[in-house]
């Protein structure tokens, strides 16, 4: 989606609530001079437009660009209160005093307040990792693939090989076709089942690793990556009843 569109929909909502702030939320308000009011109109949904702007083009995220252009907002909404308006600056001299005087309630809110946003990043930290996780876990199974055919058993639901001559056909019917030959950048035959392995002198198991057996020639010819990363080897190089294992 281009960003323009959203920052005109990021300028005309900060107008919105400023104006909503201003003449409508607080009646006091309305005592402040005509051009206070079209400066703060003006400056505050220019000001947290910028933001928005500026967080969509260095590559954040929608919902944490329109929270900081949020917050960004108010606060220089309420700073400019404080600059046009006595009432609203003796109000914040009464809170900050109030600050000093109660140290033991203002402790408690910082401590509350330092809890509460700890567990929302905590919990949004952990949704980002697992997401990681398990997109860098697909990326490592999956390799420079895009699509992977095979069967599924129709009682248990796991996967079944299917016939090698049929697979070896339908891969070259894609490759000379003309239509599907400009998509592709080649295709391979093999064998993948979940195994079981254990190393005698550390005497540590895995459980769930993936055996993998791919065809060498189609394996050299579709530019698929190495074994192990880039200082590893190919299907091709290996000999036979030879194995090797991929570190990611």
């Amino acid at each position: 989606m281009s960003i323009e569109p959203l920052i005109v929909v990021g300028l005309f909502l900060h107008l919105s609530w400023v104006c909503i702030a201003q003449f409508i939320a607080n009646p006091a308000l309305r005592q402040l001079r005509w051009w206070q009011h079209i400066a703060i109109i003006i400056l505050v949904p220019s000001l947290a437009t910028g933001i928005l702007a500026w967080s969509l083009y260095a590559g954040l995220g929608g919902f944490t660009s329109s929270c900081l252009s949020l917050v960004a907002g108010i606060l220089f909404h309420q700073a400019l209160l404080i600059t046009v308006s006595s009432r609203h600056l003796v109000m914040w001299r009464l809170a900050l005093r109030n600050l000093s005087r109660r140290r033991r309630n203002t402790t408690l809110m910082v401590l509350g307040l330092l809890v509460g946003s700890a567990m929302v990043s905590s919990s949004l930290v952990v949704g980002d990792s697992m997401d990681a996780t398990i997109r860098a876990e697909v990326l490592l199974r999956q390799d420079t693939s895009d699509i992977e055919v095979y069967g599924v058993e129709p009682v248990s639901g796991t996967r079944m090989e299917l016939n090698e001559t049929r697979m070896r056909s339908f891969g070259a019917l894609l490759e000379f076709d003309s239509n599907s030959r400009a998509l592709m950048d080649g295709y391979s035959v093999g064998r993948s089942k979940t195994i079981s392995v254990f190393n005698e002198a550390s005497g540590l198991g895995e459980p769930d690793a993936m055996w993998y057996a791919m065809d060498p020639e189609l394996d050299e010819a579709g530019g698929w990556s190495l074994i192990g990363g880039e200082d590893g080897v190919s299907y091709s190089e290996l000999a036979h009843e030879e194995a090797v294992l991929g570190e990611p």
